[in-house]
């Protein structure tokens, strides 16, 4: 880019402007994708602690011959079926599992984290 008394021309602005521009989408991209991995990560913590509460919860239900029905994280502990449910901060976590047959759907309520469609009556 040639610079002359009078500044740079409308075809140089115009090229410094696109390059910018480009920079700044590929930026923006990389920043999107940085944050969904951390979301991801973070979320995954989250599902595993759900898997914990609903693997107790079908070992409840095995063995008190149960069909269906709502257990808590509180009934699991105290028939000692699950110990510690804390997040990664070591935050403590509730929840609850609904179970009718073979399908269980547990829920979890943590400071950062809660279930969709939990429901703090069933703790």
């Amino acid at each position: 880019m040639k610079l002359d008394k009078h500044g740079w021309g409308y075809a140089q602005l115009l090229c410094m402007s696109a390059a910018l521009f480009i920079l700044l989408l590929i930026a923006t991209y990389y920043i999107y994708i940085f944050y969904n991995r951390l979301d991801e990560k973070s979320g995954t913590q989250y599902y595993a602690l759900e898997a914990k509460l609903k693997t107790a919860a079908i070992l409840y239900a095995k063995n008190s011959n149960s069909e269906s029905g709502r257990v808590s994280l509180n009934s699991l502990k105290r028939a000692g079926y699950i110990d510690i449910f804390t997040d990664s901060n070591d935050d403590d976590c509730n929840g609850y599992v609904i179970y009718e047959g073979n399908q269980f759907d547990s829920y979890i309520r943590c400071k950062n984290f809660t279930s969709a469609k939990y429901d703090r009556r069933y703790e």
